[in-house]
């Protein structure tokens, strides 16, 4: 999504765009031209979490100072927040997900640990932030008693491409455009595909998403196909570079997500943009991107038979599915198209810079 946004910015003459990234095993901070962007890359150094991210911060701070800027953008609420937060320029922060709600289903002590001390530096973050970005509803509703900022409705954009899908994907494939982890919860997924394989035998489910993350998960999700005896219909694609995926959007009927935490995936925003109806859970923020009934169906978390349902009747009903997949297309046109989003995004910066 920043590179969609920081692409298309750089294209706008009234606007100077310096990018800042932090990257482990670098030594030395370095600068690079590309694309019409200036891109400053920074040591990412050990431990960070531990420090609060006090180094990288510092460092931060010192890089901002060079370039100067008018405006300060940082994306989700960590180190790149708390330089913005605690430095001299206007500052505004887009929140990307609720921290501490991902905090309380991580599994393994490690990463409990790990969510925990970045869920105490979101909360320090959202209480000296005076502008925020809310790319859904569900940010400011979990949000709003934690932080005085004045809130911006905002939502993320989705690459042009999306938008140019075909009409028509294969008859029968579902796609599942996720990582492979217990907050996706692919496992609920495979269970409604099972129970529409059964109605719809040429149904097939395409898993795109990182493997590697937690491997005795993806072992568990492959051995519960198995089980399931759809295994040869359930392909795992791993993860995929974006045109991959477009043409993944291309070639299916519908977009399947069973998430039991989300903030507002990007995934659905670009099924939508691809006039791909979605069956999805009511995680977090999902429901604000859905039109249930309209551009596809929201169920329950962990509901795998309303999951089942919603995807069966967008197979079984041929005029139902071509009335949501019309839709959809229409409103991502309205909602998540580049430029549209771009818009609105320098208008916030210019009125920062003037004000502050």
């Amino acid at each position: 999504m920043v590179a969609v946004l920081a692409h298309e910015m750089a294209r706008r003459e009234e606007v100077e765009l310096h990018v800042v990234r932090c990257v482990a095993g670098l030594r030395e901070p370095k600068r690079e031209e590309r694309d019409g962007l200036t891109i400053h890359w920074l040591p990412r150094r050990r431990f960070g979490r531990l420090t609060f991210h006090m180094r990288e911060v510092t460092e931060l701070r010192r890089c901002l100072a060079r370039i100067a800027p008018d405006v300060v953008h940082a994306h989700g609420t960590g180190l790149y927040a708390g330089a913005a937060v605690s430095g001299r320029w206007p500052a505004v922060v887009t929140v990307h997900g609720i921290v501490y709600r991902e905090a309380r289903i991580a599994t393994g002590l490690k990463d409990r640990l790990g969510w925990e001390l970045d869920a105490l530096y979101e909360r320090w973050v959202l209480r000296r932030a005076r502008h925020l970005i809310a790319i859904s509803p569900y940010v400011e509703q979990e949000f709003g008693h934690w932080t005085k900022a004045r809130v911006h409705r905002i939502e993320n954009p989705v690459s042009e491409a999306y938008f140019g899908t075909p009409a028509h994907g294969v008859p029968g494939r579902v796609l599942f455009a996720g990582r492979v982890i217990p907050r996706k919860d692919p496992l609920t997924a495979i269970r409604a595909f099972a129970r529409l394989k059964e109605r719809h035998p040429e149904a097939h489910l395409r898993i795109a998403g990182e493997l590697d993350a937690e491997p005795a998960y993806t072992q568990a999700t492959r051995r519960l196909a198995e089980e399931l005896g759809v295994a040869d219909s359930v392909y795992f694609l791993g993860q995929l570079d974006e045109a991959a995926m477009v043409a993944e959007y291309s070639a299916c009927m519908m977009l399947l997500l069973s998430s039991v935490q989300e903030t507002a995936p990007v995934v659905i925003a670009q099924a939508l943009a691809a006039g791909r109806p979605v069956v999805a859970t009511a995680a977090g923020g999902t429901a604000g991107l859905i039109s249930d009934g309209i551009t596809g169906f929201v169920v329950p978390i962990g509901d795998a038979e309303g999951l089942a349902r919603g995807m069966i009747r967008l197979m079984d009903d041929p005029v139902l599915y071509e009335r949501m997949a019309a839709e959809a297309r229409r409103q991502a046109m309205q909602r998540f198209k580049v430029s549209s989003v771009v818009d609105k995004t320098v208008a916030l910066y210019r009125m920062l810079g003037c004000r502050e």
